[in-house]
């Protein structure tokens, strides 16, 4: 593939997430490939993808942009679609909202590799917007789902992060995605404490969806403790329902991260997820999960094998859940080999074969 001339594109580069971390594997793929995103945080990101490398729409020339580029979420396909991608023969976009709506030249293969079809416009709008503005931003969402719809086409193959996703991607757009798990730093993440602790850990964005209360409530009435690592617009709410035994972290570093996941009694997830970084780093930690039996978990935990699955996402079922990771025997190295299956090489492996692929045809 030494003869194409490439072309990175992502959403938004405001902070390092999951999306960000995919992005940066395969900007390390595609070294001298340019960069094409709507926003840009040259202050948080210029390290990880360095100005030279980055070309922004016409939005991020707006002053003070980053502190309210979400409300331009109308503006984004006229925005994406302002790039010139000319001179490029492949284009791989990396896309959770609008990104993959770029217009390649005639001749150019278009890969996106899709974190999810737009959550804020198709199945989730009333996690998104209140009820009493649900009727104003309707037309909106009409309007943003016939363009997401119709610029699907112009993308030659879809990749997506999971057979969760790639069911979404056949939904809302009518199109087969194969399956390419994201990468995990398995590497950094490994068993660095034997010690388990009497506590369950949560690491999360504290935002509604993710129903972290559930977890609370399931937890805060036990002998064992809960940790509750990430911030967000919930926090005060959550902080209310909480008993003692409930500790919120902010931000910790990765290493304090690595050793909650290795001291924990098992990781929380009660929420649907579309895949699930924070499993895999804790499966790599040697540490089980206990999650909602929906979603891109189900690509990661096998039930009673890596740890307890439950339907009913209520805490009475979680609490079940927590009862039976706590009188199962897990062995650490059985969980951490789990997680390899989701490691940089074989996300590298995969994903360059997928690619290759839609070139040759």
């Amino acid at each position: 593939m030494n003869n194409l001339s490439v072309a990175l594109c992502h959403d938004w580069l405001i902070g390092l997430r999951g999306g960000e971390k995919v992005l940066f594997e395969i900007a390390s793929i595609f070294e001298n490939s340019p960069i094409f995103t709507l926003f840009y945080n040259k202050k948080e990101m210029k390290d990880i993808f360095p100005p030279n490398r980055v070309v922004t729409s016409f939005l991020n020339l707006i002053p003070g942009v980053l502190s309210f580029y979400r409300y331009l979420l109308p503006l984004y396909p006229l925005a994406v679609e302002s790039f010139d991608l000319k001179g490029f023969n492949l284009v791989i976009t990396t896309s959770h909202s609008a990104i993959k709506g770029v217009i390649p030249s005639p001749e150019a293969i278009n890969i996106c590799y899709c974190f999810s079809p737009m959550r804020y416009i198709w199945d989730q709008v009333d996690n998104y917007f209140p009820k009493y503005s649900k009727l104003l931003v309707l037309p909106i969402i009409h309007y943003l789902r016939l363009w997401d719809s119709i610029s699907s086409k112009r993308v030659d193959k879809f990749i997506a992060i999971s057979n969760f996703v790639a069911k979404r991607i056949n939904r809302y757009y009518r199109r087969n995605a194969v399956v390419v798990h994201p990468p995990v730093d398995t590497n950094f993440f490994n068993i660095v404490d034997e010690q388990r602790e009497n506590f369950f850990l949560v690491v999360s964005a504290l935002v509604p969806y993710k129903k972290i209360e559930i977890a609370i409530e399931a937890v805060k009435n036990r002998g064992s403790r809960l940790v509750i690592v990430g911030d967000g617009p919930t926090r005060k709410k959550l902080q209310k329902i909480s008993n003692s035994n409930i500790t919120f972290v902010n931000r910790v570093s990765k290493e304090t991260l690595r050793k909650l996941y290795s001291r924990a009694i098992a990781l929380i997830q009660s929420w649907e997820e579309d895949f699930g970084l924070s499993t895999v780093e804790a499966l790599a930690c040697g540490t089980p999960v206990v999650a909602l039996g929906k979603g891109g978990v189900l690509d990661i935990v096998r039930d009673g094998i890596d740890g307890s699955l439950y339907k009913r996402n209520d805490p009475e079922t979680l609490s079940e859940a927590l009862d039976r990771v706590e009188k199962m025997n897990f062995n650490r190295e059985e969980l951490r080999a789990r997680s390899l299956l989701f490691s940089v090489d074989s996300f590298r492996t995969s994903f360059l074969r997928e690619v290759e692929g839609a070139v040759r045809r």
